[in-house]
């Protein structure tokens, strides 16, 4: 049995690092009130939920992440293929729904969930699958990209600038952005070909 890799946190590590400080401060303070109180059981039970509310799928996937139901950020993007791709342009001229993929070449479930990304985007010509390369460093990113040799257009964001309009948890993340421009789903962690195709029929229809 094959368990699939789960996101990397951000190499910046900040929200993990908080995380971690608040839930040791929140140990700390049961462990007080139990031996003040009497009521360990209560104490350390809501430690322990908060510590379960926070590891479970819902952290990754709320109903539609923070920044559903806003216009994204407009960018441009220099394409490994040549050219450049501008999104206030593509939706001006062209006006498909986007797959918005943030990878990068040191991530393991990146590199798992490209293929199926390239599948979908070969059969589905009513969406446009766009890949951005972020946190990576350049030449090993154009590395992985010559040789993974996905269809469907990928960019590399080497200032941070574009990753740094659309804010993640970990990588992969992945953002549905519908054909007004508009932020349908934030989704953080590994996509299968079956969840692209779910999500897409749900995320883009009318």
């Amino acid at each position: 049995m094959t368990t699939e890799p789960g996101p990397l946190p951000r190499r910046g590590g900040l929200l993990s690092t908080v995380f971690l400080v608040a839930v040791g401060i929140a140990v700390i303070v049961a462990a007080i009130l139990s031996t003040r109180d009497g009521e360990s059981g209560t104490a350390a039970g809501a430690v322990q939920n908060a510590i379960e509310e926070n590891s479970s799928e819902e952290v990754f996937h709320p109903p539609g992440g923070p920044l559903a139901g806003t216009l994204a950020a407009d960018f441009d993007l220099e394409l490994l293929s040549g050219g450049t791709f501008d999104l206030s342009d593509h939706f001006a001229n062209d006006g498909r729904p986007i797959v918005l993929n943030f990878w990068a070449s040191w991530c393991p479930p990146c590199r798992a969930e490209m293929p199926d990304f390239d599948i979908v985007a070969s059969e589905r010509d009513d969406v446009l699958v766009l890949g951005i390369a972020v946190e990576d460093d350049p030449n090993s990113a154009a590395e992985f990209a010559a040789e993974i040799g996905v269809g469907y257009p990928l960019g590399i964001d080497e200032t941070g600038v574009i990753a740094s309009q659309f804010p993640y948890l970990g990588l992969p993340t992945t953002w549905f952005i519908d054909s007004d421009g508009i932020i349908i789903r934030q989704w953080t962690g590994l996509l299968t070909y079956e969840d692209l195709i779910t999500r897409i029929d749900a995320d883009f229809s009318s």
